[in-house]
């Protein structure tokens, strides 16, 4: 009878450490990040802002590697526009922040983006509207408040 409570005890043991649903099998937000992404949705305040984007940009596509670096183009319809490629590195900062770091001729240019994972293949991005219109060259008031990009993996 005395060995019951050392089995049971041993059992329970065995059980609790099979059975949980250990964190380490899940991804990083850092390794979630790592791959190509386009834009499928933009949003403002004042809602879904997807066809206005839509009117000025045929692409807008961007990959994260591992090393910490990334590429990003802009491709504008227009063909009097010049498409926007930038590189750079990227961080992922404390309170669910990422910043791309944009190596200009004459500077660093640092985008800081407020994040939500979606999923594996959804995230939401959000940056003050006067970013959006410096980058893509619309005018002022096109966007009002936070943009909110909505990227999938590719």
């Amino acid at each position: 009878m005395r060995k019951l409570p050392v089995f049971l005890l041993a059992l329970f043991v065995a059980l609790t450490s099979i059975g949980c649903d250990s964190s380490e099998d899940d991804p990083t937000d850092a390794e979630i990040f790592i791959g190509t992404w386009t834009v499928v949705e933009v949003r403002d305040s004042e809602g879904d802002k997807t066809s206005v984007f839509d009117e000025g940009v045929n692409n807008f596509s961007a990959t994260l590697n591992s090393d910490n670096t990334y590429s990003l183009i802009v491709d504008f319809l227009d063909p009097e526009r010049t498409d926007i490629p930038l590189t750079g590195t990227y961080t992922i900062e404390p309170g669910d922040v990422l910043i791309l770091r944009a190596n200009l001729g004459a500077g660093e240019l640092l985008l800081p983006f407020q994040y939500d994972i979606e999923s594996e293949n959804r995230i939401d991005l959000s940056i003050s509207e006067s970013f959006v219109e410096a980058i893509f060259g619309t005018e002022e008031g096109t966007y009002v408040g936070d943009v909110t990009f909505r990227i999938a993996r590719q």
